[in-house]
């Protein structure tokens, strides 16, 4: 009979000893989780701050400047489109002569420029945010102006309906992204 009470005994402890072990592997567990989701806030910071450093150059805050002041027209040739500035509009403002002679040193961009320079990132932008690899207040907070100013220009909305007749998928993820973004902007 004592033997029986010994293994109870012992039976009850290796039980608790378990049910400790078990919490404390579920305590280490929701630790760990939340350093990982952590890390990944982290890394997504990181990423947006480099995508920031690609999206605002020099050369592309000169023709977010022309596009905000709309002094792009798009044109078409053909089968081929470019933006031409307006340099005498330019030359007409009051900005300081450097400026000027900054925003008119071409005389103009092609498509794939501005894809480059700035379109390309906002459907980028649009990707990531639809994947949730960045949220949409980090995009709002760092991108929603330039977004707007270029979504919003009445040349680039011509050159996304020319470009739509051969791809109407051009540029979705990006106007999804301003939609988003605008609604995000009435709920503040």
């Amino acid at each position: 009979m004592s033997t029986d009470l010994g293994l109870l005994k012992a039976g009850w402890v290796t039980a608790v000893a378990t049910a400790v072990l078990a919490i404390l592997t579920v305590i280490l567990t929701l630790i760990a989780w939340r350093q990982l989701g952590a890390i990944a806030k982290t890394a997504s910071a990181d990423f947006l701050l480099k995508l920031k450093r690609d999206v605002y150059t020099k050369e592309a805050r000169h023709v977010i400047h022309l596009l905000d002041n709309n002094w792009l027209s798009f044109k078409t040739i053909e089968n081929d489109a470019y933006f031409k500035i307006n340099e005498e509009k330019v030359a007409k403002s009051q900005l300081d002569d450097s400026t000027k002679r900054e925003l008119r040193a071409k005389q103009g961009y092609s498509t794939y420029e501005l894809d480059d320079l700035l379109l390309g990132h906002f459907e980028d932008l649009g990707l990531l945010e639809e994947k949730s690899i960045l949220e949409l207040e980090m995009v709002w907070e760092e991108f929603s102006t330039y977004i707007e100013i270029v979504w919003e220009n009445r040349e680039i909305q011509e050159y996304i309906k020319w470009a739509r007749k051969t791809d109407p998928t051009v540029y979705r993820k990006f106007q999804r992204l301003y939609d988003k973004c605008k609604n995000w902007k009435a709920r503040q």
